[in-house]
């Protein structure tokens, strides 16, 4: 008996084959792992590995493992190894191969999912979930087996988009979202993409400071219409963009300062307005339909739109580009400055725990304590004499 490598697979089955259309080798090292050879119409050699396994009945079944070159000797025999131990145990490793092929591809599975669970989000979140399921996860998963998924291969992934970091990051958190799917759907009993740790991502804590923010707003002011008052109402609320554009006149009320949005699975939104938010909302020449609108309320004010007014701003301003979401970290923090606890944060930023109002809280006391040290150095109550500079021969 061979030893059923891949020299001999690739070397040695030419003359081993002459004159016979079919034949099995059994490894001579582990009992049970058989290759099957056959002579093909056009005289080329099909390789296919198995597994041979005793049935309590005293009769033999062959368990398929794979082809020639899908499957590579090394892998097989791997392969093989697992098997012929799920035997010992008691297994029934042909019934769970069945199984495992019955079972649905990624693409198949993900129409489900998006009837079951992606038809419970925002538009805006079922639009990011397919984006990243279009451009990473279905290249690289879409025809395989969900059940073949493993770890592996989401680590392969990841690497490969590592150019990409945020990309990726978000598509892995899908994935483990959608094989969580699986698994309460039977399907799977293990999740491949749990185990992959994620790229750490720079903190996004950008904010116009006060040196900036005089620069952008008086640019701000030089600017009319509904995208800038958009714009405006974002800088002094610190709602999501997403909110703000499609905010519409029948959630407000002005007399009780007040608006009336859901709350979605994972966010909330603020609910009170504050006087100058007011009358943003109130100075709109419309009263139907979305408040922020450049026709009458018919259709909301593009994000790209706002982004774009709000890249010229800083631009003419002279300040470093900022997005809409920079507003959101402004508003918390000079409101955290201005002395907001963290339970007022939270009310009016809109944050359904208190986590993020004390990141703002706590870069507020950072920067009160620089500001005393800075009043402290500048009156010099002590009298302390300045430190002498001397210059250092090279």
């Amino acid at each position: 008996m061979p030893v059923i490598s891949e020299d001999f697979v690739t070397r040695k089955l030419g003359k081993l084959m002459e004159g016979r259309d079919e034949r099995f080798f059994r490894d001579e090292k582990l009992t049970g792992y058989l290759l099957r050879v056959r002579k093909l119409s056009d005289g080329s050699l099909s390789r296919t590995f198995f597994v041979d396994q005793l049935l309590p009945n005293k009769k033999r079944r062959k368990i398929q493992i794979g082809h020639y070159p899908t499957f590579s000797a090394d892998a097989a025999r791997a392969e093989a190894t697992i098997m012929l131990q799920a035997i010992q145990r008691g297994d029934d490793p042909a019934a769970e191969r069945q199984q495992k092929k019955a079972a649905p591809t990624f693409e198949e599975l993900w129409e489900d999912f998006e009837r079951d669970h992606l038809a419970l989000k925002k538009p805006l979140t079922k639009k990011d979930y397919n984006a990243r399921y279009g451009r990473v996860l279905k290249p690289a998963f879409g025809k395989l087996r969900v059940t073949d998924i493993t770890p592996v291969m989401v680590s392969a992934l990841k690497r490969k988009y590592a150019s990409k970091q945020t990309e990726v990051n978000r598509a892995i958190a899908y994935g483990k979202r959608f094989m969580t799917y699986a698994i309460e759907k039977g399907i799977r009993k293990d999740n491949p993409f749990k185990s992959v740790q994620l790229y750490k991502e720079q903190s996004r804590d950008q904010w116009i400071d006060e040196i900036d923010m005089p620069l952008f707003l008086a640019e701000l002011a030089k600017r009319t219409g509904p995208r800038s008052d958009l714009i405006r109402f974002l800088v002094i609320t610190g709602w999501r963009i997403s909110a703000a554009r499609l905010l519409e006149w029948s959630m407000v009320d002005l007399r009780r300062l007040t608006v009336d949005l859901e709350d979605s699975e994972t966010k909330k939104t603020a609910t009170h307005i504050s006087v100058d938010a007011a009358l943003l909302i109130d100075r709109q020449e419309h009263r139907i339909g979305f408040v922020f609108s450049n026709n009458g309320g018919k259709n909301p004010i593009g994000g790209r739109y706002v982004n774009e007014a709000l890249a010229e701003i800083c631009e003419q301003a002279g300040i470093a580009k900022v997005t809409c979401h920079v507003l959101r970290h402004s508003a918390a923090t000079w409101s955290a400055i201005a002395g907001a606890s963290i339970s007022e944060l939270q009310q009016s930023i809109g944050w359904k725990t208190p986590t993020m109002a004390n990141r703002y809280i706590s870069r507020a006391e950072s920067l009160a304590r620089r500001g005393v040290e800075r009043t402290a150095s500048a009156i010099n109550v002590f009298q302390r004499s300045e430190a002498e500079v001397i210059n250092l021969k090279k």
